[in-house]
């Protein structure tokens, strides 16, 4: 099976060499994130079917993200895309405070609290607008329910430390 493949680069720093993660200035290099489009799946999906994460690379998992606003609500109740901006602002911070970027991610889940698919294509525009080209492997998920009152919205992602 032939595979088609978009290289990411991404900065890194290699503790070995002093790299800021090991405390001192050292050597800043670049990583490639692989994004696997298998020829023999169709090509019509906005999403590539694998990531291939180079050996030695450090993963940042993020919690899902939620529609909460700096008080602690739940904002834009009852409106999926409303939330969905909410949740993409509140990953970038959750990445940008690990290190990352949303180019960065290699893989995310999105999760909708609703039975109407229209709600699920609803959040899946506004996820994967933010992201532009970057297009990382992605599960799309309508479930039951969320776990805060009201939200419809999360996301999480994993992705490559900088």
């Amino acid at each position: 099976m032939g595979r088609l493949i978009c290289s990411v680069r991404i900065r890194w720093c290699c503790r070995e060499f002093g790299g800021v993660a090991g405390g001192g200035r050292g050597i800043v290099g670049l990583m490639s994130v692989e994004l696997v489009r298998a020829s023999r799946l169709t090509d019509a999906v906005p999403y590539a079917y694998a990531s291939v994460v180079p050996a030695g690379a450090r993963l940042v998992h993020t919690a899902g993200a939620c529609p909460i606003d700096e008080h602690d609500r739940v904002v834009a109740l009852g409106d999926v895309a409303g939330q969905a901006r909410q949740v993409m602002d509140n990953l970038e911070v959750a990445l940008q405070a690990a290190g990352a970027v949303l180019t960065d991610v290699v893989r995310t889940t999105v999760y909708v609290a609703s039975t109407d698919q229209a709600d699920l294509v609803t959040a899946w525009n506004v996820v994967r607008a933010r992201f532009g080209d970057h297009d990382a492997p992605s599960t799309l998920l309508g479930v039951t329910v969320l776990g805060y009152r009201g939200q419809l919205v999360e996301v999480d992602a994993v992705a490559v430390m900088r």
